[in-house]
């Protein structure tokens, strides 16, 4: 018998295709840094022949020429926020005038706003006003502001300094500080207000000294001989005034409603003056009425 035949063989498989031999790839790079000495700082680290002290060396060069590049930063930021910054009128009050008003104003002058209605006012320029107005303009050119309070120990009392922080999203930081202020506890305040009350004149005095906000408010006026009786008063004429006060055993509310202010806060120089002449004038009468036999 013979074996079976088969009429129709399917067609050999195909060898299996062998794929040609590849150069080997290397994994793929997380990318080179942009800091050429952030790069240099990470091939040192590599290295086990690298100096530590050679490998603080260029990690201290690094954090030198980092804050160089945010202070930079800050500055360039700082001046673009200029303009956009509201003003502060002769009545106190907030405006804000067009971009194109205020960049013609910082070359011919603030003369250029007469006539122009603001695009936006308040009518007083209380410090959370203040805070409002800049709030976006601050947030738009990287800005961040907040506020630190201390308390200086002074005999049985104590005075408050605060200090406010412009931070730039780069990292960069200035600071101004308020001088220290004794709390206001005068008229009815109780300690709690008295604090608040020194807090809040703090923090504007603060603001205005981190801030480049233009004001022609007369609280916020340098006392340089041309608007000497618009300033306020200092903290040593506050302190002064206070021992007088004391020494006269005067009634606080009738004194301040005869000088037209409503505290140490937001008394003028002009009338601060006129306040010590009545307080010296109480005193020679006193003195004068003790003499007599």
């Amino acid at each position: 018998m013979t074996a079976p035949h088969a009429t129709a063989d399917k067609p050999p498989m195909p060898a299996p295709l062998v794929p040609a031999e590849r150069e080997p790839q290397s994994p793929p790079s997380a990318g080179a840094p942009d800091d050429p000495y952030l790069a240099t700082i990470l091939a040192a680290a590599r290295d086990p022949g690298t100096d530590v002290a050679k490998l603080k060396e260029l990690m201290a060069m690094k954090k030198e020429a980092d804050a160089d590049r945010a202070s930079l930063a800050f500055a360039e930021a700082f001046t673009e926020l200029q303009p956009d910054l509201p003003v502060i009128d002769r009545k106190g009050r907030i405006v804000v005038y067009s971009r194109a008003l205020r960049e013609r104003a910082e070359k011919e002058g603030p003369q250029v706003f007469e006539g122009h209605e603001p695009q936006q006012k308040t009518p007083y320029a209380q410090i959370d006003d203040i805070l409002e107005a800049i709030r976006e303009p601050l947030h738009k050119h990287g800005f961040s502001l907040r506020f630190e309070h201390h308390s200086q120990p002074v005999g049985d009392s104590f005075r408050i300094v605060t200090t406010a922080i412009l931070r730039h999203r780069q990292g960069h930081q200035e600071k101004a500080s308020s001088p220290p202020l004794q709390h206001d506890s005068t008229g009815s305040k109780n300690p709690v207000q008295a604090v608040g009350s020194a807090l809040t004149y703090g923090r504007r005095y603060a603001l205005m000294a981190v801030v480049p906000i233009v004001s022609h408010a007369p609280q916020d006026a340098d006392d340089d001989g041309r608007a000497a009786g618009s300033a306020l008063i200092d903290n040593d004429q506050t302190i002064q005034m206070q021992q007088m006060l004391e020494e006269t055993k005067s009634d606080l509310s009738i004194f301040f409603d005869t000088l037209g202010t409503t505290g140490f806060n937001d008394m003028t120089v002009k009338q601060w003056k006129r306040g010590m002449a009545l307080l010296q004038e109480k005193q020679r009468r006193a003195a004068k009425k003790a003499a007599k036999p």
